[in-house]
């Protein structure tokens, strides 16, 4: 999905300035690393990851890099990357195999030859970048033709570390300074959007990818609704609906339905105590609710299947559970 409302955006040095500007290696040696994403997130993040890279053990560059670059066994990179403030983060993060200590918002200049990583990463810290559009530039400048650049965010920041911009923004000033910063770096085709909806117990992930030009058509990654578009034919998903009362899993995604209580509210069309719900973060058919639901102007709303046990009915039941907490 791509970002096409137009959206007039604030680019003033002063929307990028921080409430508390120490220097980011003063600030992580005193106040420590902390982490962007609580574990349930995290999963999400990884899961959401794993599916939008498109290269086999992939050469990765983490930037701002942490305590986690939230890589799967599954994306199995050849080589994984670190550079930025936090050296004790890093140094914690197993999974680096190189790390390299530089304050990014003073100085963006990447210490990397042109085109030698497959992905490079921004997961959590895009609220935080004071200089993104030259930090976006040096990210394609590393990276191979059809490389990845993967921004990531969460609903949930430290207010006196972000710029003044994600302050004061909402939701679709937040994604559209993210577009333009792809664009005003010139080093990107078109970006696409991926959001997920919060697990129960973690918050929502938003995920902005854009690729370098001149890689394969082969390697483009696509859309949610492409991607698993064809995981199961329409007679499978049908005859799967019919089944849903012996596996008790959602037909879409596999998933085992998560058993639901039923609030007890005035008005509520539901006369089952109980009702069983699909929270699955990356079912298709919540990813392609998403994305028809945005395309509309209906930010932040999906639909999630719900099956009713005692009438053997499915349900499609909105979500808005992204938009407050957004």
């Amino acid at each position: 999905m791509a970002i096409t409302q137009p959206i007039r955006l604030d680019l003033s040095p002063d929307s990028f300035t921080r409430l508390n500007d120490t220097g980011d290696i003063e600030y992580c040696s005193a106040e420590g690393c902390f982490a962007h994403f609580d574990p349930g997130t995290a999963l999400t993040l990884k899961q959401l990851l794993s599916t939008i890279i498109n290269t086999e053990s992939p050469a990765v560059l983490d930037l701002v890099a942490g305590e986690d670059s939230y890589i799967d066994n599954k994306t199995n990179p050849q080589r994984l990357a670190g550079i930025g403030p936090a050296a004790g983060g890093m140094q914690r993060n197993e999974a680096l195999s190189e790390r390299i200590v530089q304050d990014l918002n003073n100085n963006p200049k990447l210490p990397m030859p042109d085109a030698v990583f497959d992905v490079v990463l921004i997961s959590g810290d895009a609220p935080y970048l004071k200089r993104p559009v030259e930090l976006f530039h040096e990210a394609s400048r590393v990276l191979k033709p059809g490389g990845q650049l993967i921004v990531s965010v969460s609903t949930e920041f430290h207010n006196d570390r972000v710029i003044k911009f994600w302050r004061r923004g909402g939701e679709d000033e937040r994604l559209a300074l993210v577009n333009h910063c792809f664009e005003l770096s010139k080093g990107f085709e078109e970006a696409q959007v991926r959001l997920s909806p919060p697990r129960p117990g973690s918050r929502a992930v938003i995920v902005t990818f854009a690729s370098k030009p001149g890689g394969s058509a082969d390697a483009k990654v696509l859309a949610p609704s492409s991607k698993y578009a064809d995981h199961y034919s329409a007679e499978e998903i049908a005859e799967r609906k019919r089944k849903i009362g012996e596996t008790m899993c959602c037909p879409y995604c596999d998933v085992p339905l998560t058993k639901f209580k039923v609030p007890d509210v005035p008005f509520c069309e539901w006369d089952a105590e109980y009702m069983w719900v699909c929270f699955e973060e990356s079912c298709p058919f919540t990813l392609r609710s998403l994305e028809v639901m945005r395309e509309q102007g209906n930010m932040g709303v999906a639909y999630r299947l719900m099956y009713d046990r005692e009438k053997n009915i499915t349900y499609t039941v909105p979500d808005v559970s992204f938009c407050e907490r957004g």
